[in-house]
This record gives C-alpha cells, structure tokens and sequence, in this order.
C-alpha cells in the first residue's frame, strides 16, 4: 500500500507541473508593435524601405530572449524563411542579410517574432509585411573641372560610370571619378569640352549563399541615371596652384572646412613646373604630416586638373 501512494503522488505531481507550464505559456503573451525602421527605432513608421531595415517591437514582459524570422510568404513556409535569429537576448533585430529588391501585393516580405523563457514560448507576433525598393539613381551635384561628381546612394559599396563617348565603364567607390581619359595626350576642348556620362550604384552581396536561408537571389545594380552632360573650361597655365579637396564636401584646408565622409578628388589650376616648365601629365601626392614626410597616398598618373583614386590603378601609358 505504501508503494502504490508514492505512485500515486508521483502521478499527481507531475499533472501538476504540466498544469503549471501550460499557466506560464498563456501568461507570456505575444509580441506587439513590430516595426521596421533604418536609423531608429522611433522614426515615423514605414513599410518600403530601400536596403535591409532593422527590426523593433515591445518588450514581453516576463521574456528571457526572443526568437525572429524573415520570410517571403505571410504563412512562413519553411521554403519562404530568409532570415532567423532564436538567440536575441533584446526586442531589436539587425539582420545581417542583403535582402532584395522586391514588391508585392500586399507586401513581398514579413516579420514576426516571440518571446521565450528557459521553459516556455510564446505565440508568434502578427506579421509585419513590408516591400524592397532600389534607391533613386545618383544624381550630379556642382563640380570642378576635370571631374565628375554625384549625389551619394545610402548603402551602396560603389559605383558604375559609364563614359558613353569613349564607350567605357569605369568603377569607384568614391562619389567623384576624373576625366583622365579626356585630358591625357589630347588636352584640346574637342576632347575635353564635353563629357556625356550615366552612373549606377552597386550594393555588394556578402551574404550570397550563407546567411539568406532560401538563397534567393538579389540584384547588386541600381538603376541607370539619365545621361548627363559636363562642361570643363580650356586649360589653363601658369604655376600650379591647388584649390581644395571635395567629395560629397567642398574643403579647402581650413580649419572651418567640413570633414570628408567619402575619399576625395584632388583640385589644381595651372600646368607649370617650379621652374616654369609646362606640363601636361600630374601625380598627387598625399602626406600625413605638413612638412610632407609621411606619403600615404601616390596617385597614378593623370592628365586633367583633377584626381580622384581609383580601386584599379592608372591607365596603360
């Protein structure tokens, strides 16, 4: 008789715990107020963003940790699931993927997540469905000349200029390309006067096939600009004299001058030597200290009043 009521209790004890785990996942309630944002949390919200957003939602009281997906289907099929993430200890997510361009009706893409603790989960929160759209193409900004400059893309790696009058395509990761191909051997205004160019943003894919779970593909271009056209003066002579340094900013070395975020052109006037000599070939050179003893950067050779680095070097002399 004794065993049979250890039994017993052993029985009851464990519809006991049972009861009590299912209190606890009741208790635990849904995730609210998912949203995306790109910046912060608490900016007004949106539903098309143009690269990855982070995500956001209200805190569950009682949670140790949430678990979030990302998905092409609002069902969340397992074949749809782009993004998850089951170890996030805050209500915030930054998913580390290149999502793509994509629309739909009524959204292309969704998010949801829920909350856990050491033994329970919660429901999942009510998808928050959002679209993908590319950023409008680079637009030009005022320039010097010898240079092509644009408007800065958020989230582009780099850029794609094409030259259309010497049917060439040249890449940078800078906002700012040099017209060295115009000027180098033929500094006459038929060469120079005129600069026909379109550009395009690229976003790189570092991700592709490793962290977008149903590797779909992306698109890494954004869309061509209209063609654009750039004047530039005949050059000038006299003694070189330089001018500044500009990206996105203008600088021209005071104290007061902004602070680039992007690499820099290098600005000049004039085509004389020291020792009066004319010349028609230029190389920049950059120090980290003012009595110019630390070179950091050598430039390829160029032709124009203009020079902006390029990520492959300088043309074939």
């Amino acid at each position: 008789m004794r065993f049979i009521r250890i039994a017993l209790l052993v029985v009851l004890a464990a519809g006991f715990t049972a009861v009590s785990g299912s209190a606890r996942t009741l208790d635990l309630g849904a995730p609210t107020g998912l949203h995306g944002f790109l910046l912060r949390a608490d900016e007004p919200q949106a539903s098309t963003f143009d690269r990855t957003p982070s995500f956001a939602w209200n805190p569950v009281a009682g949670a140790t940790g949430y678990e979030f997906q990302l998905s092409t289907s609002s069902t969340f099929r397992d074949n749809g699931i782009v993004y998850a993430n089951n170890a996030l200890t805050t209500p915030v997510a930054a998913p580390n993927v290149t999502l793509p361009w994509i629309t739909g009706n009524p959204h292309s893409l969704y998010a949801r997540a829920r909350a856990v603790t050491q033994t329970t989960t919660s429901a999942w929160s009510a998808p928050f469905g959002f679209d993908m759209t590319p950023p409008a193409a680079p637009a030009p900004l005022a320039s010097y000349p010898g240079l092509l400059r644009w408007t800065p893309v958020e989230g582009a790696n780099g850029y794609q200029i094409w030259l259309i009058d010497l049917k060439k395509m040249e890449f940078v990761t800078s906002n700012v390309l040099d017209e060295r191909e115009f000027y180098m051997f033929h500094q006459s205004p038929a060469w120079t006067a005129t600069v026909r160019w379109r550009v395009r943003a690229l976003r790189d894919d570092f991700n592709v096939g490793t962290s977008r779970l149903n590797q779909i593909p992306i698109a890494m271009w954004g869309p061509w600009s209209h063609v654009y056209s750039s004047t530039n003066p005949p050059v000038s002579g006299g003694p070189i004299k330089l001018i500044g340094t500009v990206s996105d900013v203008y600088s021209n070395g005071s104290a007061s001058s902004p602070a680039h975020r992007l690499m820099p052109a290098f600005l000049w006037t004039g085509n004389q030597t020291a020792d009066g000599t004319a010349a028609e070939l230029f190389r920049v050179y950059v120090f980290s200290d003012k009595q110019c003893l630390n070179p950091v950067l050598v430039g390829s050779v160029s032709g124009g009043p203009a020079f902006a680095p390029r990520p492959y070097g300088g043309l074939s002399m």
